[in-house]
């Protein structure tokens, strides 16, 4: 996440950003021992630490995001808060969609016997069971529906997260979906997700028929998929086509601050846009994975430790980078 700020300098309006990365990768834990898996995290906590010593990064992030897909989060967790703290950081748990993924942060908190300020909880969906004393829980909205759907729990909120940024086309909703839902990485529910560019879309009319049988859903939302997913999972004779909603970005933030004015905007699942992220008005953070092609990299063997420590201060580095 990015806390974006303002200031004046020599008359020209600028705008810097304050990081948050997101943690989520996928590896073959059968590879590794569980040592190796839990170097891996420290490493990470080191790396990111090592940067926001460096003088100049000092103000840029005080919190990193775990999802909680990652292998072995749960046998890790108390470590890594530890080793976060150290650094004067703050842990965060990202992609929850389940009610066991929210009970397992619970009872990892519990154990930890964490008495520190709320844990910050991210959704890509909207769910109300996701709630507790020790939670800041923040959810995920993509569509008008998804804000009325909360507005009709919560008056207000401290904030929200827009997820994903945009999905222009069926393949780019597959990929941030790939995200929190890691379900669609593997290859036997990723065979049965349709994604039809539009030109075969239009020639064989695919989106105007009506003749699907009850196994053929279409899916234009991330909370669309959220509200199939189960069932999805469990038949393995439904099919999914992918035809993302569009709509107009700015007009969307519109509409989440006339239902919560004072609620603080998280924009997320960049698909790599970080430019098009900076331009967006009246949004407060900005969130997105990191580092993924450095960590399987790291664990191949590919790089060494100092490599990676480069290429991560690399990429840290670009959200450093202030634009007018």
């Amino acid at each position: 996440m990015v806390n974006i700020r303002y200031w004046k300098t020599t008359g020209a309006s600028m705008k810097t950003m304050k990081i948050f990365p997101v943690i989520n990768f996928s590896i073959d834990e059968a590879q590794y021992s569980p040592s190796q898996i839990q170097r891996l995290y420290w490493f990470l906590i080191e790396a990111i630490d090592d940067w926001v010593c460096q003088e100049d990064h000092l103000d840029y992030l005080d919190t990193v995001e775990f999802s909680v897909n990652c292998p072995q989060l749960w046998q890790n967790v108390f470590e890594m808060q530890i080793k976060l703290w150290e650094g004067s950081m703050d842990m965060a748990f990202a992609s929850v969609t389940t009610l066991d993924q929210f009970q397992n942060i619970i009872k990892a908190l519990e154990l930890a016997n964490y008495a520190r300020d709320k844990v910050k909880v991210f959704s890509p969906i909207f769910d109300k069971a996701f709630e507790h004393d020790k939670i800041e829980y923040i959810p995920g909205v993509y569509s008008k529906e998804d804000i009325e759907e909360v507005s009709m729990v919560y008056q207000d909120l401290d904030r929200i997260k827009i997820f994903p940024m945009e999905m222009t086309t069926p393949e780019a909703m597959l990929k941030a979906l790939q995200g929190p839902y890691s379900e669609l990485r593997q290859a036997q529910y990723r065979s049965r997700v349709i994604t039809l560019n539009d030109e075969i879309a239009e020639k064989y009319k695919i989106y105007e028929r009506d003749c699907f049988n009850e196994n053929v859903r279409f899916v234009s939302t991330p909370s669309a998929y959220h509200k199939v997913r189960n069932e999805f999972m469990a038949n393995k004779s439904m099919k999914l086509i992918f035809k993302p909603l569009q709509r107009d970005l700015q007009e969307f933030i519109t509409e989440i601050k006339w239902h919560f004015p004072r609620c603080e905007i998280i924009l997320s699942g960049l698909g790599g846009n970080l430019e098009k992220a900076r331009k967006v008005k009246r949004v407060n953070y900005l969130s997105t994975r990191m580092f993924n092609p450095i960590i399987l990299d790291l664990m191949s063997g590919a790089i060494n430790e100092e490599i990676a420590r480069g290429l991560i201060a690399n990429e840290l580095n670009k959200y450093c980078a202030v634009s007018a």
